[in-house]
């Protein structure tokens, strides 16, 4: 079974406990680094004395790294954390740390959870996910006026519900955001399970996941009415939200009502219609300080 995880957090990074840690949480659960590089293909073995080095980042307004990893002494997986710092305070961006693992049949989805839990933690992240490949709703696209145009990061909403499903501080702060009873407190957030695997057919319909989003609140997610070839289709009828900025704060606009043709709206009609409702993010510890 093919599994991705994915985390997306607003820390700080950059120190390298940060990164010790991450091996270390690696370690406890059999993923051990062999080869590890800053691009594609990774063909170097690892050493963990140049972890270091590695973490360090390059350059300063960002301040960035990327590490990329894999290995296949207990299963086959692979994995990147990718942070930036000092970023510009407007700039819609998250930390990430992603894996993608093989595992097989048999493997102990406990301790696939646990594995998930520890990297939420580790991370403090805002929000993130594990998903059987074939069932993750992140990578869909849609369409708008003849373009097919990516989702987004969390800035524009959520894709969908995963499998499991980590919330961070930021959704447990709105009233209206509404954990499900069977909801598992972790960390700093809360884990949510739809099915006892990730490979559950149920997960392939998305009416089945409708009704427990509607029951957290539709407006935080994507609504998809059907999803073919990695395009999605959403509702007519669905407020096309985008959260705005102005002199006293930020205001919910219908895009559907923006008649403005300017250049600097393009986006603003083709990709920014796309929010969904999101909570407010304190990027901060990441930002440049003026």
């Amino acid at each position: 079974m093919k599994i991705s995880i994915s985390f997306y957090t607003l820390r700080d990074l950059s120190d390298l406990a940060k990164g010790e840690k991450l091996l270390d949480i690696l370690s406890t659960y059999g993923l051990i680094i062999e080869k590890a590089g800053e691009y594609e293909p990774i063909r170097k073995d690892f050493d963990p004395n140049a972890l270091p080095k590695m973490w360090q980042g390059k350059g300063a307004k960002p301040l960035d790294c990327t590490f990329i990893f894999k290995g296949k002494k207990e299963i086959s997986f692979s994995g990147m954390a990718s942070w930036e710092l000092n970023i510009n305070p407007k700039r819609e961006y998250v930390n990430v740390v992603g894996m993608w693992l093989n595992i097989p049949p048999k493997y102990d989805i406990d301790r696939l959870i646990r594995l998930g839990d520890d990297l939420f933690i580790w991370s403090e992240a805002i929000y993130g996910y594990i998903t059987e490949k074939s069932k993750n709703l992140s990578h869909t696209e849609i369409q708008k006026d003849g373009f097919t145009v990516s989702l987004g990061n969390v800035y524009r909403g959520i894709s969908g519900l995963m499998w499991a499903n980590y919330f961070g501080t930021p959704y447990l702060r709105e009233k209206d955001f509404c954990l499900p009873d069977d909801h598992e407190t972790v960390g700093h957030g809360a884990r949510i399970i739809l099915t006892d695997t990730p490979d559950d057919e149920r997960l392939s319909d998305l009416n089945f996941r409708k009704v427990i989003t509607d029951k957290i609140g539709a407006d935080w997610f994507f609504q998809f009415e059907k999803i073919e070839n990695g395009v999605g289709v959403l509702p007519k009828d669905r407020p096309q939200i985008e959260k705005r900025e102005n002199d006293e704060g930020f205001l919910l606009v219908d895009c559907r009502q923006d008649k403005r043709t300017d250049a600097t709206n393009f986006l603003s009609k083709e990709y920014k219609h796309r929010v969904a409702r999101v909570p407010v993010f304190d990027n901060s510890e990441i930002s440049a300080k003026s």
